[in-house]
């Protein structure tokens, strides 16, 4: 295997479990804290009808939307590799993906 080989094809061959030095994660703490953005706190259309945002930062805004709410898309071709079959991986995309909706969810407040 070359070092120059990215990555996740290094990572995700059949029976590998490799993990880059350095690299650790805690899945299980992740799926104990992963979950859904919560902004009923904030009066984002009261704010935003006072002081509307100027074209640029409405712009932007639609970009973010559409990128936080197309993880979907990621989500479904990592599947479709063969890191599904590793459970930590499927459990991160699982709950990255659950949280992506929120933040896209998060703003559509206009």
């Amino acid at each position: 295997m070359s070092r120059s080989e990215p990555i996740l094809a290094r990572a995700t061959r059949a029976g590998e479990r490799r993990r880059a030095p350095g690299m650790a994660f805690d899945i299980d703490h992740y799926t104990g804290v992963a979950g859904r953005l919560d902004i009923s706190d904030l009066e984002l259309r009261a704010a935003f009808a006072t002081q509307p945002l100027d074209s640029d930062a409405q712009r932007c805004r639609h970009y973010m939307h559409d990128i936080e709410s197309h993880t979907l898309c990621y989500l479904r071709d990592l599947l479709v590799t063969k890191a599904h079959a590793d459970p930590d991986i499927t459990t991160f995309l699982t709950l990255w993906n659950y949280e992506e909706h929120w933040h896209g969810e998060a703003l559509t407040w206009s």
